[in-house]
This record gives structure tokens, sequence and C-alpha cells, in this order.
């Protein structure tokens, strides 16, 4: 049986909105409801137009007064997304078995994994093995950047970089585009590289 808490859904109406059209299609009135149920008629009212979200029991009773089981009236139990920890447990079975993907990585690369992935709940194979795939390359053009430099420009450069990203980044915010497009970083680069360099 699943249980279904107060926050297993975001709307308070929800629960009675799908008991409200369970009753009504099972002929119920809310006193014959209450009846079969032992849940009283307010109690049923309030659940019904959202002014209270039910617990599990009183939920399971009134499922039992229906004669049908909550799962059939509320739908499926929600699976819930996994947490950061199961998010890198998953990606360290990843790792395990796509072990091409990770050749050559420092505990720098594998940080840098970690958090993309956790900012993008990505715990399934496709999207790590993107993700892993993407760091790769970010690591890549790196170290090349670092062996067309000396340390004085590497560090005018990544300066310069940082701060045409924060500009094309503002940007962005300013017209209500939230999401970062990957393919602005190569443009930002070679701008950034004119800029740093004499």
């Amino acid at each position: 049986m699943a249980h279904y808490a107060t926050s297993d859904h975001h709307q308070p109406g929800l629960h009675g909105r799908a008991l409200r059209q369970a009753r009504l299609q099972a002929g119920f009135t809310l006193k014959a409801l209450s009846q079969a149920s032992g849940v009283h008629h307010n109690s049923i009212c309030d659940i019904e137009n959202g002014r209270v979200v039910a617990k599990s029991a009183t939920l399971q009773k009134l499922a039992d007064g229906l004669g049908r089981s909550l799962e059939d009236i509320l739908g499926p139990k929600p699976i819930p997304q996994p947490g950061e920890e199961a998010i890198v447990a998953s990606l360290l079975s990843f790792r395990e078995r796509n072990p091409q993907l990770f050749d050559g990585w420092s505990e720098e690369h594998w940080q840098r994994y970690k958090e993309l992935c956790v900012r993008h709940e990505a715990f399934t194979d496709g999207p790590a093995g993107l993700i892993a795939r993407r760091v790769s390359k970010e690591f890549r053009y790196i170290e090349q950047l670092r062996d067309l430099l000396d340390a004085d420009e590497e560090s005018r450069v990544v300066a310069a970089l940082v701060s045409e990203h924060d500009r094309w980044r503002n940007g962005k915010a300013a017209t209500g585009e939230g999401r970062i497009d990957p393919a602005h970083l190569l443009p930002a680069l070679h701008r950034a590289v004119s800029l740093a360099t004499p």
C-alpha cells in the first residue's frame, strides 16, 4: 500500500478533487461516505474543497468507504527524485561500468563532474555520459589554452574570460533567459583571448 503524506503533492486541493470525483462516480453523498468511512462529513467537505490536506490514514478510510484502492483514486505515489548522495552513488556505479569515459581524469575532473550531475539531477546513464564527455572536453580546452600561453598570459586570459562570461550571463538574465548556452563558450574564449593578449 502506498503512503500519501501531506508533502506528496504540491497542490493542497489535489487529493480533494480526486476524492470528490471518486465519491460522485460512486453515487455517494457526503453523509453516505461519512457513514461508510467513519470520517465526519464536515472533514470530507474540507478535504474536497482543499481547506485541509488529509492524513494518509484518513485518505485510506475514505478509499475503503468507497470500496476502491487509494492508488486507484489518487494515482500512483509520486517517485521522489534522488538526493545528492544517491546521485553520487549512481555516478560511481556508472564510472565503474564505463571506465573509458573517465580515463586520465584528475580529482578536479571528478569534482566538476559531480557538481554538474547534481545540479542537473543527472543520475541515469544517458545524461551522466553526456556530462562526462562535456567535462572531458572542457578540461581538454583548458589544457590547450594553457599550452598556448605563458603563465602571465594565462592569468590575463582567464580573468578576461570570466569577465566576458559574466557580461554575457548578465545580458541573458536581463532578457529573462536563465539557461546558459554552452555554444557561447567558444566565442567568449576567442573574445577573451583577443582582449587579454597584446
